[in-house]
């Protein structure tokens, strides 16, 4: 069995945006959208432009948006537990006091451009993402995909392969039904499964769900005889997370979550922003966390691919190093000074020293 690890680098083959390039992307959707969000939006410009914390000042000018949101998630943590000194706190308080509002709409902005993604890659023919097209081909089953990026490109190439299936294809099982006005359960059995460790967009939270709410349902039937039991156990878990109908509808998915039972248009999605502070304390990613670090364990090959690690995933790090066996591990990287960290941190990654990019390693598998 065969994980992949992937990065923003894969998704950038599709035109995404990097991490580094993630918050003027957010700009320009913006600056080229009609929605709601353009005065407020350009207010929370300014205001990061001209803050008075200089640290503030910096990060916008360096566009730098996981440093933006680390300041602004400490703010609102700290107001959160503001001294106790009444005077202390009130003027604190009022000197913060713009910061949840500028970080709601940081985060409403970030949702709405992979929600705008996610529409138009809609009417894209998945084999013109020439490189996604042969990564996909390139997966068998049983294998796993782990993912930090938001958007839905894999589950959408996978799907047109015939390899994955939302029904149990992220890892835990989402109960669908033909139709909004058709019970009849539909499912399907993912060769790939697909662990979005930082939640992506189309997730939503579940209004009555538990992590503990097992069993299949309608007698549909489990991924792979190949799992063991617990694994097995955690694939017909129902995590608190459901699907929204207009993302599988852009899926080309004509099927239903049958616990979506709301309007999803609007709502707060399941996504771990970009942060130094990042918040997995859910129990959807304490179950999801777990999955890969199994599946890390088991594998028979693992493959760290266009992922820089960077600093502010320490979590994702520390995944790595103590579920992975080094000597099974390749990193697929055309940065030298990544390659060269990458194989540090895990103890001397297998893979000789070159430094092949995503497109030179997949061209390489398929000669081999």
């Amino acid at each position: 069995m065969r994980v992949y690890v992937i990065g923003a680098g894969v998704s950038k083959s599709a035109d995404y945006p990097l991490g580094g390039e993630l918050l003027g992307a957010l700009i320009k959707h913006v600056d080229e959208s009609h929605g709601p969000h353009k005065e407020q939006w350009a207010e929370l410009l300014d205001w990061l432009e001209n803050n008075a914390n200089p640290d503030v000042r910096q990060a916008y000018a360096q566009e730098w948006l996981e440093h933006i949101f680390t300041i602004l998630d400490l703010t609102v943590r700290l107001q959160d537990n503001a001294s106790t000194n009444a005077k202390h706190r009130l003027g604190f308080l009022k000197e913060t006091k713009s910061v949840p509002r500028h970080r709601g709409l940081l985060l409403r902005v970030l949702a709405d451009y992979f929600g705008f993604r996610h529409l138009t890659d809609r009417h894209t023919q998945v084999d013109r993402w020439t490189l996604l097209d042969k990564f996909g081909k390139r997966m068998r089953t049983g294998d796993f995909l782990i993912t930090f990026n938001y958007d839905a490109l894999m589950e959408r190439v996978l799907f047109q392969q015939d390899k994955w299936f939302p029904t149990d294809g992220y890892g835990f099982r989402v109960p669908l039904h033909a139709s909004i006005n058709d019970a009849t359960p539909v499912s399907e059995e993912s060769k790939v499964t697909l662990l979005k460790l930082h939640g992506s967009i189309g997730w939503y939270p579940a209004n009555q769900a538990s992590p503990d709410n097992g069993g299949s349902e309608g007698g549909e039937t489990t991924r792979s005889s190949k799992l063991g039991s617990e694994q097995r156990l955690n694939v017909e878990r129902q995590l608190p997370i459901v699907l929204g109908q207009d993302f599988l509808h852009n899926l080309h998915i004509t099927a239903f979550d049958s616990r979506c039972d709301w309007d999803t248009t609007h709502g707060p999605q399941v996504l771990i922003h970009p942060s130094f502070l990042k918040n997995f304390e859910s129990s959807a990613f304490s179950a999801l966390w777990r999955r890969a670090a199994e599946a890390l364990r088991n594998a028979d090959e693992v493959a760290v691919v266009a992922y820089s690690l960077p600093a502010e995933d320490s979590a994702a790090l520390t995944l790595l190093q103590t579920n992975c066996d080094p000597e099974k591990v390749t990193i697929v990287n055309n940065s030298t000074a990544d390659c060269q960290r990458l194989r540090h941190l895990l103890a001397g990654a297998a893979g000789s020293d070159q430094c092949l990019s995503f497109e030179e390693w997949l061209d390489e598998a398929l000669e081999s």
